[in-house]
Formats: C-alpha cells, sequence, structure tokens
C-alpha cells in the first residue's frame, strides 16, 4: 500500500533564475533521512526518491500537493527503487537493485511504471542498466554496463529498440557516457568522461555537441535535461570544490541557479512551463528536494 500525505508545500523565498524571481518550495518526504527529486512534467508531478531511517531508498510521488510513497519495485530481494523521470502521462521511468542468477548476484536493472503496471528492461548482454528520463513519446534514457568490464554506454529506448551510444563513436575517448534527460525531439542530454574530468553533451540526431560550463576553473559540467524549446539545466563544480546549478538558455547563455545558503545545488529537471526541479544540500549538509517556478 502507499502511504499519502498532504504534504505543507511551505513558500521558502524568492530566487532569481533569470531577470524574473521564481518561488522556491521545499520538497521532504515525512520522516525521511533525505529527499531527491528527479522527476518533472508540464503537470507539475514530481517524482524522485528518499532515504528512509534503516537508509534504504524508495521512490515517491507528488501531484497536486500529495505525497504518494513508499514506491518500491515488486521483485523479490529488492535492496533500493530509485524514480528518476515522470512523463507527462504520469509514467515513470527508474532503477533498482535485486538478486538474481545462481548463485545470485545483486544487479542493477532499469523500470518503467505506467498505470500501476510495472515493467522491468536491460539493454541486452549488458551488466546493468539504468533509466533516467522519460519523455512525451514514452522513449527512455540512460546508461547500461557493457561486459566484461561495465564500462558505462548511453541508450534510447524506442517502441521496444535499444540504439546505444557513447562519445568515442564520435572519436573522442572517455571513459564512460550517459544519457539524462530526452525531450519530444529525441535531443539528448547527459555527460561523459575522460582524462581531463566529466563533460556534459547535447546529442541532436547525429550530432553530438560536448558542453562545459564557461566560468573559470570549472569542472565535472553535468547537463542533466532538456525540455522541447532546448533549455538545459545541469550542474558543475567551481574551483572552490562547491556543486553549482545552471540553467542554459536555447541560445547557449548560462545562468547560476542556486538554492539560498544551500552547501551544494544539484539542478535536474525542467519542464515545457520553465519549473526546475531538483535537490540541495542544506546548512546541516541534508539534501532536500527543491521545485523552482517562474
Amino acid at each position: 500500500m502507499f502511504r499519502m500525505s498532504f504534504l505543507s508545500l511551505a513558500l521558502a523565498g524568492l530566487f532569481a533564475v533569470t531577470a524574473t524571481a521564481a518561488d522556491l518550495t521545499i520538497i521532504d518526504v515525512p520522516g525521511a533521512r533525505e529527499t531527491q527529486a528527479y522527476g518533472l512534467n508540464n503537470h507539475g508531478d514530481i517524482a524522485g526518491f528518499y532515504k528512509d531511517t534503516a537508509g534504504k531508498q524508495h521512490g515517491f510521488l507528488m501531484r497536486k500537493g500529495v505525497l504518494y510513497y513508499p514506491i518500491d519495485a515488486p521483485v523479490a530481494g529488492t535492496t533500493y527503487t530509485q524514480i528518476w523521470g515522470i512523463n507527462e502521462a504520469g509514467d515513470m521511468v527508474g532503477s533498482y537493485a535485486a538478486p538474481t542468477g545462481a548463485p545470485p548476484t545483486l544487479v542493477q536493472h532499469g523500470f518503467v511504471l505506467r498505470k500501476g503496471r510495472f515493467t522491468s528492461f536491460d539493454v541486452p548482454d549488458s551488466t546493468f542498466t539504468s533509466g533516467f528520463a522519460i519523455n512525451t513519446e514514452g522513449d527512455v534514457t540512460g546508461h547500461y554496463g557493457t561486459p566484461p568490464s561495465g564500462k558505462m554506454r548511453g541508450y534510447l529506448l524506442r517502441n521496444g529498440v535499444f540504439t546505444t551510444f557513447g562519445a568515442e563513436d564520435w572519436g573522442m575517448p572517455n571513459t564512460m557516457t550517459c544519457g539524462f534527460g530526452t525531450n519530444a525531439a529525441q535531443g539528448i542530454v547527459g555527460h561523459f568522461q575522460d582524462g581531463t574530468g566529466v563533460h556534459g553533451f547535447l546529442l541532436t540526431g547525429s550530432v553530438f555537441t560536448p558542453i562545459n560550463h564557461p566560468e573559470a576553473g570549472a569542472r565535472n559540467t553535468n547537463t542533466y535535461d532538456i525540455n522541447p524549446q532546448g533549455e538545459i539545466v545541469g550542474y558543475y563544480t567551481q574551483i572552490t570544490g562547491k556543486v553549482r546549478g545552471f540553467f542554459r538558455s536555447t541560445w547557449g547563455a548560462f545562468t547560476a541557479v542556486d538554492i539560498p545558503d544551500a552547501m551544494g545545488t544539484w539542478p535536474v529537471r525542467i519542464n515545457a512551463r520553465g519549473q526546475i526541479v531538483g535537490f540541495f544540500r542544506d546548512s546541516e549538509s541534508v539534501l532536500r528536494g527543491f521545485v523552482l517556478s517562474r
């Protein structure tokens, strides 16, 4: 059974994401040690996962101010359930880990939860699979491990067919590639890693474009989501070591996204209305979800 809670959404203040102010709402699952909001659709539904008092991760859904939790993969022996994305139809995508084979080995799988029906999936012959985003067409993107090394590559799952990709496909040496977000036009954003660190990317058709935050000394740029207008959100690490969020406009201009007094800010989704969802680390080092409504 899901527990339902009418969440009190407290207005925490005003924050300038662009030239205009934005309302900031904090999202905490009651009794959780930490809460991370990862999914957002155009209706304002928010999904993600939280850590209970025992340290186990469970999924949650917030719809019209009502919080539904816990959401767990209905698989015996599941050790965690993470919801990473939600589309306009309310379909959710995520990852879970459960014992597989004989002798049993803990393996990570992707899943889609559609109208109460749970469907697990794996990239064929992979060592693990994660599902990170689902768009309005039901296309899913994420990453998977390639045997025997487990090196990560990205994929797009459309109509039951996996198309895989990695930065090396465009002549870029790297140790891993992950797809994090996809819009209706099938533009995919994510990150890849090479000897110099982590870099964001935008994959449009067959065109792979690296993205790095322009701030002096910036490193580890993660492009996490793209909306139908081509606006991108993500985060990077400053030269001081602090994680800071960003909004990247359609024409490539960067704007900071910071939660006031936060030790770090991770914006991870943006919808067509310009709402941004993510999580931050507060002054007591607790991870908490947020939504910014412009």
